[in-house]
């Protein structure tokens, strides 16, 4: 036994007490569900996935521009030399590349969308960059090594 739609029960409708345009109730066994016209749901996808679009791209845009930093946090700890680590009294070159390196992999997957970007791993491997660059990049560079200074092969310039 079918049971009329719920426009012609209530009087008012579905689609007007809940908000929801172009939906009719229908009821199927003990469950009711709601049926939208094609037309609804393409107009649905049409302002979320633009929206959606956007702030993917947005968010794709800061795990590249992250991804960078770490990549920049390796590179410049694998050309320190590992006796300035020591001298300076930070963890040594050995260590901050085991973490640099765990960082680099977590930042490619957050850079290639394997894995979200609000999700804690990237965040903490841009930290760990953050870190490099921010405290042990400045006590280190100090120490010599490449490019850290003005200095040509026979002494300074």
């Amino acid at each position: 036994m079918t049971t009329p739609p719920a426009s012609s029960r209530s009087g008012r409708g579905f689609a007007a007490h809940t908000g929801v345009a172009s939906a009719e109730r229908i009821r199927w066994g003990r469950y009711e569900m709601t049926r939208r016209s094609r037309a609804a749901r393409y107009r649905e996808l049409a302002v979320l996935g633009g929206a959606q679009g956007v702030v993917f791209y947005l968010f794709w845009a800061v795990s590249i521009v992250a991804f960078v930093v770490e990549v920049w946090a390796f590179a410049d700890a694998v050309r320190r030399p590992a006796a300035a680590y020591t001298v300076a009294g930070k963890l040594t070159k050995r260590l901050w590349l085991i973490i640099l390196g765990i960082a680099l992999l977590f930042g490619l997957a957050g850079a290639v969308a394997l894995v979200s970007i609000l999700q804690m791993l990237p965040i903490i491997a841009f930290i760990a960059a953050a870190v490099y660059l921010a405290d042990v990049r400045p006590a280190v560079r100090q120490y010599g090594g490449r490019g850290g200074s003005s200095s040509g092969p026979y002494g300074s310039w």
